[in-house]
């Protein structure tokens, strides 16, 4: 489950990624949608506004044993391009996601 706050008004309706990848980077699994998909679009948000946005990614059943990280972000659904993702202190994060948590599938 992501949570998401608006900080200020957002000028498009914006898609959230979730991905899944391998500790080479590859994409295993993903799992891209609006947040709270047909009800509250981003354009629509204000500042302030908290999102609850449960998400599922759908582990491939022949996944190998290995660490994979969980990556999320945004991007816009006309244009393919990814809102910036930056860290704590204001540093680019790699690819534009953010990274989420990581697991070991054994």
């Amino acid at each position: 489950q992501l949570t998401w706050q608006g900080r200020q008004p957002i000028p498009a309706a914006y898609q959230v990624f979730v991905h899944l990848v391998n500790a080479n980077g590859d994409l295993v699994a993903t799992y891209d949608a609006p947040p709270a998909p047909g009800v509250f679009p981003t354009n629509l948000w204000q500042p302030g506004d908290v999102v609850v946005n449960p998400r599922q990614v759908t582990l491939p059943a022949d996944l190998p044993h290995g660490r994979y990280h969980f990556l999320a972000g945004w991007y816009n659904l006309e244009t393919g391009e990814r809102l910036t993702a930056v860290d704590a202190a204001g540093n680019p994060l790699q690819n534009n996601a953010i990274p989420i948590f990581t697991v070991m599938v054994e």
